[in-house]
């Protein structure tokens, strides 16, 4: 049972993590489209069935079902909707090929008679290949650009939040596991190795390692630890 628990907790982990990164990914398309003034149709995250959708001004926001992806649909990003050398015969064929004209309509659950969707389509100059290439490259590398920069953001924050390297070396004991010399000599989980056998400790490689060395011989700790709101120092001897 604690097997399948630490399975399901770690996978809800691994889904959290991933859907994290696609809502940055996606992100940084939809920020830049705006700012390059494409309309967007939607912003969605996950896939399949939608659990929850809203239209606020012309984007529809969107979550899935399933939490493994995401999109960005823009107005006008299918190469087909730019073409302007159809030739028609009657208006039954222009008004046909004026409808597959339309982008979008591999897209089977947007509203093509949404009011909104309809005024992003009539105005081509909000349509994504309407841009100029230096637009279209920043939309298409804004998603992978906001990647890279929330791993960056995310490492300097962690870098500061628990400190350098140098701290998380430091000769500290995390645990302890029961009926081992160590717990048995009264050593305890958050103690700070000050020395073994007067010999300063500065480092958790030079605790490992004198520990491993002795050989079965006993060791003098000199530790300190936290007693009831205040630091003092105490002298264990640990059995080989």
């Amino acid at each position: 049972m604690l097997v399948i628990t630490d399975l399901l907790f770690n996978a809800l982990v691994g889904i959290s993590v991933l859907g994290l990164l696609i809502f940055v990914h996606e992100l940084g398309h939809f920020l830049f489209a705006k700012l390059f003034k494409v309309g967007v149709l939607e912003f969605s995250i996950g896939f399949g069935r939608k659990i929850w959708s809203k239209r606020v001004g012309e984007t529809r926001y969107s979550l899935g079902l399933i939490p493994l992806g995401g999109y960005v649909r823009m107005v006008g990003d299918d190469p087909y909707s730019l073409e302007e050398n159809q030739t028609t015969t009657s208006e039954e064929d222009a008004e046909e090929s004026e409808e597959t004209s339309m982008p979008g309509m591999a897209m089977q659950d947007v509203d093509m008679n949404d009011p909104a969707v309809q005024k992003l389509i009539e105005d081509r100059s909000r349509w994504f290949l309407s841009q100029g290439l230096f637009a279209r490259a920043m939309i298409v590398l804004a998603g992978p650009g906001f990647n890279f920069l929330f791993g960056w953001i995310l490492a300097v924050f962690l870098f500061f939040h628990f400190g350098t390297q140098e701290v998380l070396n430091e000769p500290n004991i995390a645990t302890v596991e029961e009926g081992m010399p160590a717990a048995e000599s009264g050593i305890m989980p958050g103690d700070r190795v000050l020395s073994i056998n007067g010999v300063a400790i500065e480092t958790w490689q030079q605790l490992a390692k004198t520990v491993m060395g002795s050989e079965g011989r006993p060791l003098a700790f000199r530790v300190q630890r936290e007693e009831n709101g205040v630091t003092v120092e105490k002298s264990i001897t640990m059995a080989g």
